[in-house]
């Protein structure tokens, strides 16, 4: 499309952006940079640390019905299904659409402790994790997503719960790297808005990029499958992080990533 965009960020994750948005059904920029930055968040979360953390991150796109929020997910399929010949483990990096309770969470990050869940509807979802009357396995959620946040560096424990039925005890998770890529409309976040939702703190974890305006064109080039050069790039990270222990339950070291002189 004819517009005016603000520049793809540098290096492979500005690549993976560049691409999503070219291969959406509904370009949108905000989507796309989203997409990619959820995507190198569920893959180098945990094998790269910046001032003794992780590198995950919970995103959440806000975007009216019919705008294409959906192509976030499309997108990252198609460039997993590009490098499952290359890297059959591709698919580990990205997790389930949902928790149904802190434990499986738990569970989740024990079997995998570095992943993406990419949830659609995910202001629904905040609503019912702020609410006072919510159940107890969805509060203990909400904690666990409280507490995970900050969780994902060389050091850090995810500690385990214990039950009066020793069978849904949970286990003890080192460097668990969630991350989260959400879509919603803005309305069923906004409107339902309150000072809890940010004194309790999820809400400020997330970062949060509202896309306005109408949707565009459909894009003849709608599904194209990504280069060469950028699926052996991609390829090429997943296969270091798994060299890095990336998605084991005992991590080796991780790379310590510092500030380039424009970051400064």
């Amino acid at each position: 499309p004819s517009v005016s965009l603000p520049p793809h960020p540098p290096g492979l994750l500005g690549d993976l952006s560049s691409y999503f948005y070219a291969s959406a059904r509904y370009p949108m920029y905000e989507g796309a940079l989203l997409a990619a930055l959820g995507l190198m968040a569920g893959v180098a979360g945990r094998a790269f640390n910046f001032e003794g953390t992780g590198l995950n991150l919970y995103l959440l796109l806000l975007a009216e019905s019919g705008r294409g929020k959906e192509d976030m997910a499309r997108g990252i399929e198609r460039i997993l299904g590009a490098i499952r010949g290359q890297c059959s483990f591709a698919d580990d990096f990205v997790g389930p659409r949902k928790f149904a309770s802190g434990q499986a969470l738990n569970r989740a990050l024990a079997s995998n402790p570095c992943f993406l869940s990419i949830q659609s509807e995910f202001g629904l979802r905040l609503k019912e994790l702020n609410d006072p009357r919510a159940p107890a396995s969805t509060s203990e959620l909400r904690l666990s997503l409280l507490d995970l946040y900050a969780k994902s560096g060389k050091n850090d424990t995810f500690r385990a719960t214990a039950y009066a039925d020793r069978e849904k005890n949970t286990q003890v998770v080192k460097a668990p790297a969630l991350s989260i890529l959400g879509e919603s409309t803005p309305g069923h976040v906004l409107d339902n808005l309150t000072f809890r939702d940010i004194e309790d703190g999820l809400l400020p974890r997330t970062l949060l990029i509202e896309c306005a305006g109408d949707r565009p064109a459909t894009n003849p080039n709608a599904y194209a499958p990504p280069h060469e050069q950028l699926v052996n790039r991609f390829a090429d990270l997943v296969a270091t992080v798994m060299q890095l222990g990336g998605a084991n339950p005992n991590p080796m070291e991780p790379r310590q990533i510092g500030l380039s002189s424009e970051a400064k």
